[in-house]
């Protein structure tokens, strides 16, 4: 009885723990966003000096290609939910709410984004900046993925959002928001499943 109590104080404190540094890490993305207001020209200035057409075209082109396997990636970490074949119920909720997350997410984004107004770097793609669409779809659901692919999400994910600056369809700071926009309801949705 002792141990059982002990091991689940222990687990209490971890997710305590593990909440406080999100919140933190939270909170550092929301600086970052104020301090890269600053310098979000100069980036796209630099970025626009140094640009050559064969890394474009790969950026340009992984965008494609990103949303390809980051769907891929999402469908192998809940096929046996997605086949049936797998009756955890805390899988299937886990499933639901990232589904949710996700949809909340890009919903209140698009809201943010008509809110801001922001115009986009160059006007290569529609609508407006921040914040970023494919950095809040991308950010929303990656506490329900399984480690092992969530590294590999992670990488993907990190070489689509640098190629939507290089391909100057954002700004730093609209990744950083988008970012912030899909954690905060990965951190909503994740704990509704505990």
């Amino acid at each position: 009885m002792n141990r059982k109590k002990t091991d689940k104080e222990r687990i209490e404190k971890s997710k305590i723990k593990h909440n406080i540094y999100f919140i933190a890490g939270l909170f550092v993305i929301f600086v970052l966003i104020l301090v890269s207001l600053f310098f979000d020209k100069r980036i796209i200035g630099f970025i626009s000096a140094h640009q050559y057409n064969f890394v474009y075209s790969f950026f340009y082109y992984f965008d494609f290609v990103s949303v390809a396997i980051l769907i891929f990636l999402f469908y192998i970490n809940f096929r046996d939910v997605i086949k049936k074949k797998n009756k955890n119920k805390r899988e299937k909720k886990k499933f639901l709410f990232s589904i949710i997350s996700f949809a909340v997410s890009l919903i209140v984004c698009h809201l943010l984004k008509f809110g801001f107004s922001r115009q986009r770097p160059e006007n290569i793609a529609i609508g407006y900046a921040f914040p970023s669409g494919h950095a809040t779809a991308m950010s929303s659901i990656v506490s329900f993925l399984k480690k092992n692919i969530t590294i590999f999400w992670v990488i993907v994910a990190s070489i689509s959002l640098f190629g939507r600056i290089y391909v100057m369809a954002h700004y730093l700071s609209d990744i950083l928001g988008g970012l912030l926009v899909g954690l905060i309801f990965n951190f909503i949705f994740y704990h509704l499943t505990e």
